[in-house]
């Protein structure tokens, strides 16, 4: 039996004028009052024609798919970042675990965060966001059924996953962002071996034969072994919560209903879901995600040192040691760290699991995909503003005698589709993915950064290296609640 095939729209590159965005806007119009001034002034045409000729240049023109003044922007912050001492972090000494259970000292893309437990869901862990008034809590999933499930099974299972986000599509929830990760990393296999000695100790195979045979084989295995993770996070903001008191207060009293709910949803979607990460738990899931590639990065694993047994490595001491952030990669203790964004996505139709081969393909990276539902009028509100806009590009080039793309047409028929999907009760859902790739040596991380591109164009996805601001992408990778279109200029379709 043969199952649906879905196709993503593409992503919106009309601007707001004649193909300008409103930062473009802004230049030009500066420059043409710049140019305006000079001429009124007195000043010769060929100098007074510079500032309008340079902020064309630097709306229109574009190098490897961003436009100057974007290039200018990340040159200059990059260069600030520097200056200021930015780019490279060092965790002061010393490294005492504290006695109040506070958070550990945290970089600069994660400061303001802190992590409490708590007051109810089993005291889960909640990462406070005190400027953004936003609270997030993590959940661990498993859904060991989808990728064996036959097609009609995979689509009812992802319709379920699309009322999950529909379900927060209201002003009332306060959620602000949905977000999933999936984490793939080296695994020695450790815990198998110790299982298979206790399940062969004393029995006839045992006695017969000796384990070496299997435990090469073991060996083997573990060469090319990976430990799958994943998690669904869901981000609450005080500030869209009414009611009496802080934010945050109000934040802190919403979120054990939301994630009660969103548990309850993914349950009825095939999802298995854990209980909600403790304070512990998410300190270790951060570990992790530093220093993959390092052998003692899996803290999961049963405590060997003394120390460890004895208790006297706190939990709140698992955060990043030292970062020094890159142009294009950041080294995050004894890891390199390369982020992408995922600028494209499929265009051709796909069957319902056209994502399982990129995610199973590679080991140390991580893809995050964040959901941002809608709220139907502010859905409608923002179609009925897309399609205005998109009729009068389409009718100004048809009054220039100017041909009207097929991908213009299509970007205008998703718009109205999905102003008939709203109108039939389903809900809007913006998203943005981002994939970061791990590695032991920086040498090793250029070599399967190339692999890892060329996987994202067969699977239909366009990967796109995020220059000058891998640290603050490193961070939105994270479940935390971090990926903030606004600053990551990551607006989805």
């Amino acid at each position: 039996m043969s199952g649906r095939s879905y196709q993503l729209a593409g992503r919106d590159s009309t601007g707001v004028f004649l193909g300008l965005d409103a930062a473009d806007c802004i230049l030009v119009a500066t420059g043409f009052a710049v140019t305006i001034g000079a001429r009124l002034a007195g000043v010769p045409v060929l100098l007074s024609g510079l500032p309008l000729v340079l902020a064309t240049v630097m709306a229109k023109g574009a190098i490897a798919g961003k436009s100057v003044h974007e290039w200018l922007r990340l040159s200059v912050a990059w260069s600030v970042s520097h200056v200021v001492g930015r780019h490279r972090w060092r965790r002061p000494l010393p490294l005492l675990p504290t006695a109040d259970g506070r958070s550990p000292i945290l970089p600069p893309a994660l400061d303001g965060l802190d992590v409490v437990a708590g007051p109810d869901v089993g005291g889960m862990a909640i990462v406070r966001d005190p400027r953004r008034a936003r609270l997030t809590a993590v959940l661990a999933v498993r859904a060991h059924r989808f990728t064996g499930a036959d097609p009609a099974a995979q689509d009812a299972l992802l319709a379920r996953w699309g009322d999950v986000l529909a379900s927060q599509a209201t002003a009332s929830t306060g959620v602000v962002q949905v977000g999933w990760t999936h984490t793939a990393t080296p695994t020695a296999l450790d815990e198998h071996r110790r299982w298979s000695r206790d399940r062969l100790t004393g029995t006839a195979v045992d006695q017969v034969s000796s384990s070496e045979p299997y435990d090469a084989l073991i060996d083997e295995v573990a060469a090319t072994a990976s430990r799958h993770d994943s998690f669904v996070w869901v981000t609450v903001s005080g500030r869209d919560i009414a009611g009496r008191g802080r934010p945050l207060d109000r934040a802190v009293a919403h979120l054990p209903t939301v994630v009660t709910g969103m548990a309850d949803l993914l349950a009825d979607a095939g999802v298995l879901v854990d209980a909600p990460l403790t304070v512990p738990e998410l300190w270790r899931l951060l570990r992790r995600r530093c220093d993959p590639t390092h052998p003692a990065g899996d803290v999961d694993q049963p405590p060997v040192s003394l120390a460890a047994r004895m208790g006297v490595v706190a939990p709140t001491t698992v955060g990043p040691l030292a970062i020094d952030v890159d142009w294009a990669r950041m080294h995050v203790d004894g890891s390199w760290h390369r982020v992408y964004w995922v600028e494209s996505w499929p265009r051709r139709p796909v069957p319902a699991d056209w994502l399982a081969g990129f995610l199973a393909g590679f080991e140390s990276t991580t893809m995050t995909v964040v959901h941002r539902p809608v709220d139907p009028a502010r859905s409608q509100r923002r179609i009925d503003s897309q399609l205005v806009k998109l009729g009068a590009h389409l009718a100004r080039k048809e009054d220039r005698a100017r041909r009207v793309t097929e991908v213009e047409r299509r970007v205008q028929q998703a718009a109205e589709d999905l102003e008939s999907e709203i109108a039939s009760g389903f809900a809007e859902t913006l998203y943005l993915g981002l994939v970061c790739l791990s590695a032991p040596t920086a040498e090793d991380l250029d070599a399967r950064g190339h692999d890892l591109e060329q996987a994202a164009r067969a699977s239909q996805l366009g990967l796109r290296l995020l220059h000058g601001r891998q640290d603050t992408a490193w961070a939105a990778t994270l479940p935390f609640g971090l990926a903030d279109p606004s600053v990551l200029d990551l607006v989805a379709p």
